[in-house]
């Protein structure tokens, strides 16, 4: 991908034409989540030096996995065929572990439809505020979450979700409401 629609200088390119920091938080969840990785141009200065507006932009993504990362970095499982995206958000797994990336904060409580395994624990995984929750049939509710998202650098929290067998939704239920 290249981040600001150009792989080289390019001296016409207008200054706006960057990705912000949560899209290219959102280009990594959907390349992690189908096991991929993430190579990202920056189109250098005239002189070969990586722009102001490049520093800008990515020191927030080095921050957000210096407190997320582990949804990212290691061996990270493919979602197709397991989970489904919500309107609120997408995952990323890795074993019994489901990461819930949302950059669409509900407040208070998320409604996840359709899960076959069942849940031991629940976290905001930049922050480490555990998350109570409540199961029946195929139904989880997390309760209590902040009102306001709690991901200051760009407004993109983690749930992590603990399993106790690898997580799998029925792929025709509802699959996350707010």
């Amino acid at each position: 991908m290249t981040f600001n629609g150009s792989w080289g200088y390019m001296p016409y390119a207008p200054d706006d034409d960057w990705h912000s920091t949560r899209d290219v938080l959102k280009m990594l969840r959907t390349v992690t989540a189908g096991g991929g990785n993430l190579i990202l141009n920056i189109g250098p200065a005239p002189d070969g030096s990586v722009p102001r507006t490049a520093y800008d932009r990515l020191l927030p993504v080095g921050r957000w996995l210096a407190r997320n990362g582990e949804a990212v970095y290691g061996q990270v499982d493919r979602t197709a065929g397991r989970l489904r995206w919500g309107n609120i958000g997408d995952w990323t797994l890795k074993g019994r572990t489901a990461y819930f990336w949302t950059g669409r904060w509900p407040g208070g409580q998320i409604v996840v439809g359709g899960l076959k395994s069942k849940l031991l624990r629940a976290s905001i995984l930049g922050t480490g505020q555990s998350v109570k929750f409540r199961q029946g049939g195929r139904r989880l509710v997390l309760t209590g979450l902040p009102k306001a998202n709690p991901d200051r650098i760009a407004q993109m929290a983690v749930l992590k979700l603990e399993f106790s067998s690898r997580p799998r939704q029925a792929l025709g239920a509802l699959c996350v409401e707010i």
